[in-house]
C-alpha cells in the first residue's frame, strides 16, 4: 500500500464508505464491502462469513475473487479449526500465513489456489458476535500491522452499518405496529440517508434532533456529555427551548443525568414535575411535562445522554422512548461510522507521513524531496525564476560512528538537522537523503551570492561543538550547490551536480562551500574509470613495490626498507600512491592492496634476509584498515609465517592521526603486535595535533621526523629545535629517530650533528625495484655511507663524505 498515492487511497476509502453507508440492506452492504475492499487493500480474495443463529456454524455470505470448495454458501463449524473460527471465537484481528501445512483447515484450502497471506477481522456489535470480515493474496509480504489495523478499522465500520441497519429494521417493526406514526418513517428514513453522510458529532446531533422534533413534537433536544472526572457533565448541543444554555455545565449529583448513567439505560419521566431534579425543576419552569433519556454508548462506553422534552403528555410513554432509543442507535452507529472513519484517515495520514519523512531525524526523506523538487521545477518554468539545490555532506561522520558508537552518531544527526533548520530562510527546506547527506531546497533565487551567503550559514551553525551525552563532538560539513535552470532542468540533474560540486568541496579541503561546474562532470568521470581500473589492479598484476633503504648514522649501514607501491595505469602509466591510495580508502578496497604489501614486501624481504639477517621491512598501515584489526593481524600473521620471518622483520608505519580516531582499537592491536615482536613506528611525526600522551602510554620504536622539517633545517633555526627536540624525546624514551626526505649533504651533517640516528632520502638512495636491492646492499655492506654518498651526491668541497 506504501507504494499507492495517498489520495487515491482516500478516494477509495470514500467510495467505501459512500458505497456501505447507502446501503438499504445487508445483501447489499456485503457486496458493496467485497467490491470496493480491494482497491483498499490490496487483495485476490474477500469474503464476508457470518455466524448463523444458533452460533454453530460460519457461512460465507458475499465472495470477491479467487474461489474454490470454499464458494459462496459454504458453512464452516465455529469451534473447527479454522483462522475465521478463531478470528470470530477469539474476537481480535488476525494475519496468517496460508501453507498446505497450516494448522488453519480453511488455509490448507486456500493455498491450493496460489493464495500466500490471509487477514481476518471481527464483524461485532454491541449485542452479539456477527461473524468475520476476510481478505487474501497470493504475494507473500504485501500485509503487515498497518494492513491489519486498517482491515480492523473497517471492519469496525462496517459492523456499525449493521448495527444501524438492524436498528433501521427494529424501528420500522416499532412504526408499523404503531400506525399512528406512519406518516414520521419518511423522516426517519430521510435522517438515516443524512446520517449516511454525517461528518461531525455536531451535525449528527442535529439529524437526529431534527427527526425528535418531528416524531415526537420535542420542544427541546439536548446532549450531555460527562466531563473528565464524572463529577460534572456538559451540555454538547442543543435544540429548541435554551433554558439550560448549550456549553453549560452543571454537577452530575442529584441530577437526573447522573441517574440514566448509573442505570446505564434509555428511561422515560412521564411527569418531570414529580422527579426532584434540579434541571428538571428549571425545565418544567418553561412549561415542559415529559422527558425522556437514552445512553449513547461507543466501544462499550457510555459517551453521553440523547434527551427529549414535550409540553404534551404521550398517552404511551414507553412507546415513546423506544422510539427514542431507536433514533439512538442510529446516533450510535452513526458516531462510531465517523469515529472509525476518522481512524481510516488517520492512519493513512500516519502512513503517508512515514512515507515521505525520515524516521531518524523526522526531517523530510528523498521520496518527499522528489515529489516536491519535481512540482517547485514546474512552478519555476512556468515562473521563469530560479531554484537552488545545496548538497550538505558531513565531514569526519563515519570516524564518529566508528569511534563512539552508531548510537551516538544517531543522536548526532538529530542535532545537526535541528541547527540546519535553524538557519533556513523563509523560502528553504531540507530533507535528509540517507546517512550523513542533508539536502536543501531554496526558492526564488535572486544570485549566485546569496545561495552562497545561505550555505556558509549553514557551514558556520555546525562549527560550535556538539554536545551528545555531556561528550563534545566536533563535526564540520562540505557543501554543493546546484541552480535550475543553469545546472540542469531535473531533479536528478540538480540533485547529480550538487553532490558533484560537494564532492569538490571535500577535495578542495572540506568546511566550504562549492558552486558547480561543467569540469566537475568531468573530473568525476575520470575518477569513476580511476575507481574501476583500480578494483582490477591486483589482479591484473599492475602494483609493484619500490623500497628505499634507511640508514644508520653511526655505521653508514643499511638497517631497514620501507616498502613503497606504486601502480602502474595500462593507460595513463606510473600513478603515485598519492593519488590512489584515498580512492582505495574510500571505496573500501585499501585492506586488499595492504595485504598485498604485506605479502609482497616480506616475500622480498624473505629474499634478503639469508645474506642480511638483521634487516627488517617497513610498511605503512591506512587507518581504514585499523577498523577491521582482526582482519589486519590475519594477514601479517599468515605473511609472517608463509615467509617464515620473525615478528622483529616486520616494522608498521601508523600515522599521528590514528591515536585519536581510532585510540580503544589502536591499543590493544599495538599490544598483539608488541607480543609478536612487530616494530612500530610514527609516520610523518610532528605535523599532528597531539598531547603526545600516547607515547607515553603505548610502547613505539621509531619516530619518522618528517620531510617539512628536513628541507630547511640547515638554515631554519626554528626548524633546528624542532627536530632537536624530537631527537631528545626520542632519546628519553628510548626510540629512535629517522629522518625522512634527506636530499643534500648539509641537510645530512646538520642531522647528524643533532643527533639523529637514521636518515633516508635520495641523497642516500632513490626507491629502487626489488631486483636492485641485493647488490644495492652488497656495496654497502663492504663501502658503508661514503659510499652511498659518493653515487649519489659530491660534498660542498666537492669531495665524497
Amino acid at each position: 500500500m506504501s507504494a499507492r498515492n495517498p489520495s487515491s487511497l482516500c478516494d477509495i476509502l470514500g467510495q467505501l464508505v459512500m458505497g456501505v453507508s447507502v446501503a438499504n440492506s445487508k445483501p447489499d452492504l456485503y457486496d458493496a464491502v467485497a467490491k470496493h475492499l480491494p482497491l483498499l487493500i490490496p487483495a485476490d480474495r474477500v469474503s464476508i462469513a457470518l455466524a448463523t443463529a444458533d452460533d454453530t456454524e460460519l457461512e460465507v455470505i458475499a465472495l470477491e475473487g479467487l474461489a474454490d470448495t470454499l464458494q459462496q454458501g459454504v458453512r464452516l463449524p465455529c469451534n473447527s479449526r479454522t483462522l475465521v473460527g478463531d478470528c470470530w471465537q477469539r474476537q481480535i484481528p488476525q494475519m496468517a500465513t496460508i501453507s498446505e501445512n497450516s494448522p488453519y483447515q480453511d488455509l490448507v484450502v486456500l493455498a491450493k489456489q496460489g493464495l500466500m497471506v490471509a487477514m481476518s477481522a471481527p464483524l461485532i456489535t454491541s449485542t452479539r458476535r456477527l461473524g468475520t470480515l476476510n481478505i487474501a493474496t497470493t504475494c507473500a509480504d504485501l500485509y503487515g500491522e498497518s494492513e491489519l489495523e486498517l482491515l480492523a478499522q473497517v471492519s469496525a465500520m462496517v459492523s456499525a452499518t449493521i448495527e444501524r441497519l438492524d436498528s433501521i429494521y427494529h424501528s420500522q417493526v416499532t412504526m408499523e405496529r404503531h400506525r399512528r406514526y406512519a406518516e414520521r418513517l419518511e423522516i426517519l428514513n430521510e435522517m438515516g440517508r443524512r446520517l449516511s453522510t454525517a461528518k461531525t458529532e455536531e451535525s449528527t446531533f442535529h439529524t437526529v434532533a431534527e427527526a425528535i422534533e418531528h416524531v415526537l413534537e420535542a420542544e427541546r433536544v439536548s446532549y450531555v456529555v460527562p466531563n473528565p472526572g464524572g463529577q460534572s457533565c456538559q451540555i454538547f448541543a442543543l435544540t429548541g427551548n435554551d433554558v439550560i444554555p448549550k456549553a453549560h455545565s452543571f454537577p452530575l449529583e442529584g441530577s437526573g443525568i447522573a441517574a440514566v448513567l448509573a442505570a446505564d439505560r434509555p428511561m422515560a419521566f412521564p411527569d418531570l414535575a414529580a422527579a426532584a431534579y434540579r434541571e428538571h425543576a428549571m425545565l418544567v419552569s418553561q412549561g415542559l411535562r415529559m422527558g425522556w433519556s437514552v445512553p449513547i454508548h461507543m466501544n462499550g462506553s457510555t459517551v453521553g445522554i440523547l434527551n427529549a422534552a414535550t409540553k404534551i403528555t404521550w398517552p404511551f410513554p414507553e412507546d415513546a422512548l423506544t422510539l427514542l432509543s431507536a433514533l439512538g442507535g442510529f446516533m450510535e452507529t452513526t458516531l462510531e461510522r465517523i469515529s472509525a472513519q476518522r481512524e481510516v484517515e488517520t492512519t493513512l495520514q500516519q502512513m503517508e507521513y512515514r512515507a515521505f519523512h525520515d524516521s531518524l531525524t523526522d526531517l523530510p526523506n528523498r521520496y518527499w524531496l522528489d515529489r516536491t523538487l519535481r512540482s517547485d521545477l514546474q512552478q519555476h518554468s512556468v515562473d521563469h525564476t530560479r531554484l537552488a539545490v545545496l548538497f550538505v555532506d558531513l565531514d569526519g561522520f563515519k570516524e564518529v560512528n566508528d569511534s563512539l558508537s552508531h548510537s551516538i552518531g544517531d543522536r548526532l544527526l538529530c542535532a545537526v538537522a535541528q541547527r540546519l533548520q535553524e538557519q533556513l530562510p523563509a523560502d528553504g527546506e531540507i530533507a535528509r537523503m540517507g546517512g550523513d547527506e542533508f539536502i536543501v531546497i531554496l526558492r526564488n533565487v535572486q544570485s549566485n551570492d546569496d545561495v552562497s551567503d545561505v550555505g556558509q550559514q549553514l557551514l558556520n551553525a555546525l562549527a560550535p561543538p556538539f554536545f551528545i551525552q555531556d561528550q563534545p563532538i566536533q563535526v564540520r560539513g562540505s557543501l554543493g550547490m546546484s541552480l535550475f535552470p543553469d545546472h540542469g532542468e531535473t531533479p536528478d540533474e540538480l540533485l547529480k551536480h550538487a553532490d558533484l560540486a560537494m564532492y569538490a568541496a571535500k577535495a578542495g579541503g572540506r568546511n566550504r562551500v562549492q558552486m558547480y561546474s561543467r569540469p566537475m562532470s568531468e573530473r568525476l568521470q575520470e575518477r569513476i574509470e580511476l575507481e574501476q581500473s583500480l578494483q582490477q589492479a591486483i589482479a591484473r598484476d599492475e602494483l609493484f613495490l619500490m623500497f628505499q633503504p634507511q640508514i644508520e648514522m653511526a655505521t653508514g649501514q643499511i638497517c631497514a626498507l620501507e616498502a613503497l607501491v606504486r601502480w602502474r595505469h595500462p593507460e595513463r602509466g606510473l600513478l603515485s600512491p598519492g593519488l590512489f591510495i584515498p580512492i582505495a580508502e574510500e571505496i573500501g578496497q585499501i585492506g586488499d592492496i595492504t595485504a598485498w604489501v604485506l605479502n609482497r614486501s616480506l616475500q622480498t624481504l624473505a629474499a634478503l634476509r639469508s645474506h642480511h639477517p638483521d634487516l627488517y621491512v617497513s610498511v605503512n598501515i591506512s587507518a581504514q584498515d585499523l577498523l577491521e584489526p582482526l582482519r589486519l593481524q590475519q594477514h601479517i600473521q599468515s605473511a609472517l609465517e608463509q615467509y617464515q620471518l620473525p615478528g622483529t622483520a616486520l616494522e608498521l608505519e601508523l600515522t599521528e592521526s590514528v591515536f585519536f580516531q581510532h585510540a580503544s582499537t589502536v591499543e590493544g592491536t599495538i599490544d598483539r603486535w608488541r607480543q609478536q615482536g612487530i616494530r612500530l613506528a610514527i609516520d610523518d611525526f610532528g605535523t599532528g595535533f597531539s598531547s603526545l600522551n600516547y607515547l607515553l602510554c603505548l610502547t613505539i620504536d621509531t619516530l619518522k621526523i618528517d620531510r617539512a622539517f628536513v628541507t630547511s633545517i640547515q638554515d631554519n633555526q626554528r626548524t633546528q629545535g624542532v627536530v632537536e627536540t624530537i631527537v631528545s624525546l626520542g632519546n628519553t624514551l628510548h626510540m629512535t629517530c629517522v629522518a625522512e626526505g634527506v636530499e643534500e649533504t648539509s641537510q645530512l651533517m646538520k642531522l647528524k650533528e643533532l643527533g639523529c640516528c637514521k636518515v633516508q632520502g635520495y641523497l642516500l638512495s632513490k626507491p629502487m625495484m626489488a631486483d636492485q636491492l641485493l647488490e644495492f646492499l652488497a656495496r654497502n655492506s663492504s663501502e658503508g655511507l661514503n659510499s652511498l654518498l659518493a653515487m649519489h651526491s659530491v660534498s660542498s668541497s666537492g669531495k665524497p663524505l
